[in-house]
């Protein structure tokens, strides 16, 4: 069982802060970051059954405390949101993340290899459309939704490609309980978006993923197309990989 530090949370929003003379991120990059809270966010059940049909009933037993909401770091520097349920992200953690393409995280569990291309095409659509106003809000709401959702895209059993009628908060194998009549009201307004019209991608190679092979991987976007990290302070500090 988790304690109330033990925060589940997936990826997205980073306030990088730009400026100096760097490259790119590119594949294999790495950088250290230290957790500092959950917020703002909602405290949540949740349960997860790897395989288990879309449509298994609402589990009372098996859950796990967690929040959902914006991951922050280094001093809300950064921001991210969860893409790893089966994994911990507490306070005082100081961690060394790859950055890996969205498609090739999480490592593991529940997909080993990453979640693959339909997976992703729906990531990057919900952060198309929805991304720039979390990132701006401090609604708990707003800010849970979006981390359910992705949680939602990211772990439940999809029977068919790019087929978000499979997406249900208390049902499936991936199971969030404890939302706010808000949020849920916000999930579904997420969910009733996505692939309308097209499948957007509006952050490009701006979005990627960060990879621990002991802690939760995360999804950041990287503002711009080259990034500095000099605001990050002593815990911080991104790396070229050697190859």
């Amino acid at each position: 069982m988790k304690t109330i530090e033990s925060i589940m949370l997936s990826a997205g929003l980073s306030t990088i802060i730009a400026g100096g003379a760097s490259a790119a991120v590119m594949q294999g990059d790495e950088i250290t970051l230290a957790f500092h809270s959950a917020s703002p966010s909602q405290a949540v059940y949740f349960s997860f059954v790897e395989d288990a049909s879309s449509s298994s009933a609402n589990r009372t037993e098996a859950r796990e405390f967690g929040r959902a909401g914006k991951v922050n770091w280094q001093d809300y520097n950064t921001i991210t949101f969860c893409i790893q349920i089966g994994e911990d992200v507490e306070y005082g953690n100081v961690i060394d993340f790859t950055f890996e393409p969205v498609e090739d995280t999480p490592d593991d569990p529940p997909y080993a290899g990453g979640m693959g291309g339909n997976r992703a095409t729906m990531v990057r659509d919900l952060y198309s459309r929805w991304y720039n106003d979390v990132k701006n809000s401090d609604s708990s709401d707003l800010a849970s939704a979006f981390q359910a959702m992705i949680w939602e895209i990211t772990h439940e059993t999809l029977t068919m490609d790019l087929d978000t009628s499979d997406l249900h908060l208390t049902t499936g194998a991936m199971q969030t309980n404890g939302l706010s009549t808000g949020a849920e009201g916000l999930f579904d307004q997420m969910k009733n978006s996505l692939g309308q019209g097209s499948w957007m991608d509006s952050y490009g190679d701006n979005l990627w993923g960060l990879s621990n092979p002991d802690y939760q991987d995360q999804l950041i976007v990287v503002p711009g197309a080259a990034i500095g990290f000099a605001g990050f302070g002593l815990f911080a500090a991104r790396r070229r990989r050697q190859r």
